[in-house]
């Protein structure tokens, strides 16, 4: 996912630069500092500024120095952090709904395939259940 952003101020560029690194750690186990600067074509120092940012911000950051990598604590999840516990129950019915009925929302393969996607974002793992008294 390459993000061309000319013509606009440095604070959005800071902030496009900000959520993708969020995206980064999202997707990733772990990374160098040095990844991340050729990824986002700044400087390492740059990369170190932004990470105390999104530290500052609430962003678990972690580093190990004996693998000289930054990653976010373990269980840290964007669907977790953005979602409500309602929205998550929702979102859990719907996967649900798709995996029962596959053939209900166009290619069934496809469906599955997207369903099985989702539950990957929610954390890799089935941890909502629609069942009364379940969460």
């Amino acid at each position: 996912m390459e993000l061309e952003v000319t013509g606009v101020s440095s604070a959005s560029r800071r902030i496009n630069r900000l959520a993708r690194l969020v995206f980064a750690f999202d997707h990733r186990s772990s990374v160098t500092a040095d990844q991340l600067a050729c990824w986002l074509n700044v400087s390492t120092r740059t990369i170190y500024r932004d990470l105390e940012v999104l530290a500052e911000a609430g962003l678990p950051v972690e580093y190990d120095s004996a693998l000289r990598r930054y990653s976010v604590g373990s269980g840290f999840s964007i669907i977790h952090s953005s979602l409500t516990r309602d929205e998550r129950h929702v979102l859990a019915t719907m996967i649900d709904e798709m995996l029962a009925r596959p053939g209900a929302f166009g290619d069934p393969a496809a469906t599955r395939s997207c369903a099985n996607k989702l539950l990957n974002l929610v954390s890799g793992r089935r941890i909502f259940r629609t069942e009364a008294g379940s969460t």
